[in-house]
């Protein structure tokens, strides 16, 4: 299975402007911890947001930062500011 198709199959919300749909989503029960595992030891961000989510879910109630929810336009100006390829 190629990285990007086991990247897309591990997530509900999909990072891709959505005039660029690669792969459609689809809800999974389970979780992919194959890859959850191998994006903490690529990105030390995602790693930080898994142990933020674990510590809210201990705890009952938000105590994490998280990034605000975007509109399309947003993230489209977002991602061209940051010279994100997609």
């Amino acid at each position: 299975m190629s990285w990007q198709r086991r990247l897309n199959d591990s997530m509900t919300t999909k990072p891709f402007p959505l005039s660029e749909i690669l792969f459609p989503a689809r809800e999974r029960a389970e979780l992919d911890w194959t890859t959850i595992d191998k994006l903490t030891k690529l990105n030390n961000d995602f790693k930080h947001f898994l142990v933020g989510i674990t510590e809210d879910i201990k705890i009952g109630k938000v105590k994490s930062q998280y990034d605000p929810v975007m509109s399309d336009e947003e993230m489209e100006k977002h991602v061209s500011e940051k010279g994100i390829k997609g």
